[in-house]
């Protein structure tokens, strides 16, 4: 869903991106009250102020997803809710799927209809993110891993590959009150 969308049914929406370019381009998209451009484990908003967060295709990319991931949580007011979206931590290569647990930056360029991007970011654990969730206060309400369909196939043949195993992740969460943790039960 566009900003210009959430705009006009009456939502107030802030981003923030680390890029001048994605910056600029999204003040001239038009549907934010406000476009920084910044660190997200900088946030320049204050507590309470938001009641949902959007992280997509960004906590992949930044070193630590954890730092971002309190800010969000600082932002939010209670019982709001964060939307995580990132490159599914199964969606790489065989051989990188032997180390799953190490933590590796990577730049990979792609080429497609004559342009070539340069993608960086990290392969990292499942754990490194619901770890991060966790201590910031949140549980996952749902996780989804969208499934190209054959229609989506048919107008972009190079998502084959995402009709039989996951490209990306989904989460949906929401904060919790504090629980006790294993051995505060003891006397």
């Amino acid at each position: 869903m566009s900003t210009v969308v959430l705009a006009d049914a009456g939502h107030h929406v802030a981003g923030i991106d680390s890029s001048p370019t994605l910056t600029a381009y999204a003040r001239d998209g038009g549907g934010y009250d406000e476009v920084v451009c910044g660190n997200a484990t900088e946030l320049p908003w204050l507590d309470s102020c938001a009641d949902l967060a959007i992280a997509f295709m960004t906590l992949h990319d930044i070193p630590d997803p954890a730092p971002a991931i309190r800010k969000i949580a600082r932002v939010l007011e209670p019982g709001g809710a964060p939307c995580v979206a990132i490159v599914h931590p199964l969606n790489r290569s065989a051989e990188k799927l032997q180390e799953y647990f190490t933590d590796t930056r990577f730049s990979e360029s792609v080429t497609r209809k004559g342009l070539t991007m340069t993608f960086e970011g990290a392969d990292r654990p499942l754990e490194s993110y619901t770890r991060a969730l966790a201590a910031a206060g949140f549980v996952i309400e749902d996780l989804r891993e969208p499934r190209a369909d054959a229609a989506a196939v048919g107008r972009a043949p190079e998502l084959a590959p995402a009709s039989r195993q996951p490209f990306f992740l989904h989460l949906r969460c929401c904060r919790v009150s504090p629980t006790p943790r294993l051995g505060q039960f003891r006397a």
